[in-house]
């Protein structure tokens, strides 16, 4: 799962170190940020003057990350990149240009896959030699996500979902969805679009391809996710997260994230859901339906992903890439 880009949200209306461990409402959490060194350094990561500090050159523009094949993967909107690092040992092992505006990352199917929003390109890249294949998807390419066999591409200018054929590397479907389709997850055997001008969330069956219900959400949905039972959406303009039981397509909880800030990702994941925004994370208990946590890891996280038993944030300003758990 990744964060929203800058020019995305205008249409639709925005050095660390280790941390000390904290605890919060019982929950011991370890955040160790991984600083981006604007200029020098190596590239496999070096220790900091502070005991246990390291510093890893990720570039200027982190945009999103994916957790997956062994690494956390991050893409840079300036750079054009994807960039691995090594989850234990905090440090970059390799680097690839995939194409102009890498806005979005996903793993599965045995790869890693980017949307390359500036060539509306889908890239696939092979995790272990990072070789590229570039799949021409055309429109206008923000999101995707892997699942259900498919990889998935939100396309907001035709209002529609893409779906790629892994194995052939080549679109074999296209699916209209609704007004301006800006977040796609799979899961609970359904893909998940948020349409951002309608204020919904549209099921579509993996197989039949069929638009099966529209679910009205909170206002201007970007980001989703799937896990802890449920379908947990972010509203841009509400500052809320709405719940969807797949089981039934109801809305049963709306929550209240922050005291207005930009909600740029989501997460469900290790027993909790988290929340990317303006000021930080927040940790939401899908037990209660409730925020039990907010955490400060930075100025302007953009994007939130879970894996490798650890909760990963991407921030702008800061240019880092901090781990909690």
């Amino acid at each position: 799962m990744s964060g929203p880009r800058p020019h995305l949200l205008r249409r639709l209306g925005g050095s660390g170190h280790l941390r000390v461990a904290v605890g919060v409402v019982g929950l011991a959490v370890a955040v160790v940020a991984i600083a981006v060194a604007v200029a020098g350094g190596g590239t496999d990561g070096t220790i900091g003057e502070e005991p246990g500090a390291m510093t890893v050159p990720l570039g200027p523009a982190p945009a999103s990350i994916a957790v997956g094949e062994g690494s956390v993967w991050v893409t840079d909107t300036d750079e054009g990149t994807l960039v691995r690092v090594d989850p234990a040992g905090f440090g970059v092992t390799g680097s690839v240009e995939v194409g102009r505006q890498p806005v979005s990352v996903a793993v599965g199917e045995g790869a890693v896959w980017v949307v390359a929003e500036g060539d509306a390109a889908l890239v696939r890249v092979d995790p272990d030699d990072l070789s590229v294949t570039t799949i021409d998807v055309g429109g206008d390419p923000v999101r995707v996500a892997v699942g259900e066999g498919a990889v998935w591409v939100a396309d907001v200018e035709r209002d529609a979902l893409v779906r790629v054929d892994p194995g052939e590397g080549e679109v074999s479907d296209l699916v209209e969805v609704g007004d301006f389709p800006v977040g796609v997850a799979v899961g609970a055997s359904a893909v998940w679009v948020a349409l951002a001008r309608e204020g919904a969330v549209a099921r579509v069956d993996p197989e039949t391809l069929e638009v099966v219900e529209t679910i009205g959400v909170g206002e201007r949905p970007t980001r989703l996710a799937v896990g802890e039972g449920s379908v947990w959406v972010t509203s841009e303009d509400d500052a809320t997260v709405t719940r969807i039981d797949p089981g039934s397509n109801d809305v049963v909880d709306t929550i209240p994230v922050g005291d207005g800030d930009l909600l740029t990702g989501v997460v469900a994941g290790g027993g909790s859901v988290w929340v990317s925004s303006g000021t930080g994370v927040t940790r939401i208990d899908p037990g209660r339906g409730a925020v039990v946590a907010t955490i400060d890891v930075g100025a302007r996280p953009v994007a939130v992903a879970h894996g490798e038993d650890a909760v990963w944030l991407a921030d702008r300003d800061d240019r880092s890439l901090t781990r909690i758990g």
